[in-house]
C-alpha cells in the first residue's frame, strides 16, 4: 500500500519492483498532503507483471487564495464656501 508515502519512496519502491510509474497530481487543501500518495491504481495487492504500469495520484497543496484588503480611507467631508463670501 502506497497510501501514504511521499511520491519519491513510493516511486522508488515500485520502480525498485519494476514497474512503470505514472504520476497525476491533484490539488490539496492540506499542506501536510502536499508530496504525498493519495491513491494508487490498481489497487494494493493486485497482481502485475513486471513492467506494468501503477498509477499514482500525488497531493499538490496550493494555498488558499486570500486576497488582501486594502484599508479604505475615512473621507472627509469637503465644505463649499458660498460664492463671493
Amino acid at each position: 500500500n502506497l497510501v501514504g508515502q511521499t511520491a519519491t519512496d513510493a516511486t522508488s519502491q515500485l520502480r525498485t519492483a519494476g514497474f512503470q510509474v505514472h504520476v497525476q497530481t491533484r490539488t490539496v487543501s492540506d499542506q501536510t498532503r502536499d508530496g504525498v500518495v493519495l491513491s494508487e491504481r490498481p489497487v494494493a495487492g493486485t497482481k502485475l507483471d513486471r513492467g506494468a504500469a501503477v498509477r499514482i495520484e500525488v497531493g499538490s497543496y496550493v494555498p488558499p487564495n486570500t486576497t488582501p484588503t486594502t484599508p479604505t480611507t475615512p473621507t472627509t467631508p469637503t465644505t463649499t464656501t458660498p460664492a463671493g463670501g
